[in-house]
């Protein structure tokens, strides 16, 4: 069974869950074909435990994760099946506490055990860089907006400008 496909994707397990999130992804027709050639059958069922185990298990780190994110990596085959390959949680690399990183992979453990996954599917902590507030950018977009309409109405200045630019 060779590999054709792969999607790696983040799901916000606060704003929708695990099965909807997959569905999103790899659309309607294809949701049937998840994972039903290994020993389990990863079907609704079973992604929707490792959801629901998730969700429980992480809730009393919520304050320390920002959100509960997931990101979730998917193969598909040549049969046209899909596999979740892996589901690692997103921890920002601010969080560097090895009490936090000791509870998430003991709810990993619980999550494997609990829902009855094999060895198929890993499970992980992935750390993120912390995204500077967007806000920032679209001040200094708005700057830039208005530095050029100045140049543009300058005659001098887009002479200035086009000078330099014709040197290189």
């Amino acid at each position: 069974m060779s590999q054709n496909e792969e999607k790696t994707f983040v799901c916000n397990l606060e704003d929708t869950d695990l099965f909807n999130c997959i569905l999103n992804e790899v659309g309607e027709k294809d949701i049937e074909s998840i994972s039903q050639d290994l020993p389990i059958t990863l079907d609704e069922t079973i992604i929707n435990c490792i959801n629901a185990s998730l969700v429980i298990c992480l809730r009393n780190l919520k304050d320390k994760l920002e959100t509960l994110e997931v990101q979730v990596k998917l193969s598909k085959y040549e049969s046209g099946k899909w596999i979740i390959k892996n589901i690692n949680i997103i921890v920002s690399k601010d969080v560097n506490d090895d009490l936090i990183n000791s509870r998430i992979n003991q709810c990993l453990k619980f999550v494997k055990k609990g829902c009855a996954t094999d060895d198929s599917i890993n499970f992980s902590i992935v750390k993120t860089e912390s995204k500077e507030d967007l806000k920032h950018y679209k001040i200094k977009l708005l700057e830039l907006n208005k530095w050029l309409d100045d140049i543009r109405d300058d005659k001098v200045k887009r002479e200035k400008l086009f000078t330099l630019f014709k040197s290189f």
